[in-house]
């Protein structure tokens, strides 16, 4: 019987083969020869969610063939655990570069969970999970607290904004409505003398009823018609005398 030790190399070097087989050489046959039978797991993409072993290849399938060609690795670090006698995990930190429709790509900081089961003394690796780190998120933050902080900060200023435009559109609307005022309704007008009559049955000269129910102002002057009206009479006066 091995001891934890050997366990520990064992799962590495499981470990260093998967390395080797998928990202490497990328083969699909010897990648799929270290998978248990029933393994299942989930990737980086939204799509990568495998709860049995036939979607799970298929998953690996089309990431063959969309990137068939190396994927360089670098690790921050590789560790192993050996959970019990017949189970351990393997959890990494890498980066990837690699060309896909010959165009660069580069990823840094994947994260990478194996659990491997050993069954008739043989190791497989019966569930993985590989993921990013969240591109919002600071060091020191289990949410993106400064991300959101930012946003609620631009938010307040536009509402800041909006209602500073309201509060101006208000005031400007307050001082026209102060500078008119309307007058609705029949107004009782003589047909002769032009006075009008008010709700109490007053008569009043036009010109005072306007300027109290409005802010209307007069200043008096001869129109052409009673102009030319008025010195067409005053010349027939003369005459007279």
């Amino acid at each position: 019987m091995t001891d934890k030790f050997d366990d520990k190399k064992e799962i590495l070097a499981i470990f260093d083969r998967y390395i080797q087989a998928y990202f490497i050489e990328r083969d699909p046959g010897k990648t799929f020869a270290l998978l248990d039978a029933e393994i299942t797991g989930f990737g980086t993409g939204i799509d990568e969610i495998a709860r049995e072993s036939s979607a799970f290849k298929k998953l690996y399938l089309r990431d063959f063939e969309q990137a068939p060609g190396r994927i360089d690795v670098e690790f921050n670090f590789t560790d192993a655990d050996v959970i019990s006698a017949v189970s351990g995990v393997v959890s990494s930190v890498f980066s990837i570069k690699t060309v896909i429709s010959g165009q660069p790509v580069s990823i840094e900081g994947l994260r990478l969970s194996l659990m491997l089961y050993k069954n008739r003394g043989t190791w497989k690796i019966s569930h993985m999970h590989i993921s990013l780190p969240a591109r919002v998120h600071e060091e020191g933050e289990s949410y993106p607290l400064k991300e959101l902080e930012e946003r609620n900060r631009l938010l307040e200023q536009m509402v800041k904004e909006k209602t500073s435009e309201l509060e101006i559109r208000n005031k400007k609307l307050e001082e026209a409505l102060l500078s008119v005022r309307q007058l609705r309704g029949l107004l009782p007008i003589c047909a002769s003398c032009k006075k009008i009559r008010d709700d109490e049955g007053y008569w009043h000269q036009i010109e005072e009823y306007l300027r109290v129910h409005s802010e209307a102002e007069f200043s008096h002057s001869l129109c052409p018609d009673c102009k030319n009206k008025m010195l067409s009479e005053l010349s027939e006066l003369k005459k007279k005398i």
